[in-house]
């Protein structure tokens, strides 16, 4: 059983293996598929509601523990792209 984390969009649980998580790098926030980089993580439902209430509301910079100025075009990129 995968442990539980909680979406910084919605703040609804879901099993570690259902979301998707983000971290900073490089002073951008970007996408860590193998769910295995260094650091500090925040986790978002793979849904573009989540990625945008996440992103306006400024959520994943502070989860990050990181200024709210750091790049996270990425993740909008991402929920444009790939996020239904």
């Amino acid at each position: 059983m995968s442990p539980t984390r909680m979406c910084v969009g919605c703040r609804g649980r879901e099993p570690q293996n259902q979301l998707i998580r983000v971290v900073c790098q490089d002073n951008q926030i970007v996408i860590d598929h193998k769910q295995t980089a260094t650091g500090r993580g925040a986790w978002l439902h793979p849904s573009r509601e989540c990625f945008s209430t996440a992103i306006a509301r400024k959520a994943v910079a502070r989860a990050l523990r990181v200024p709210a100025w750091i790049d996270s075009s990425s993740l909008t990129d991402f929920a444009t792209e790939k996020l239904t």
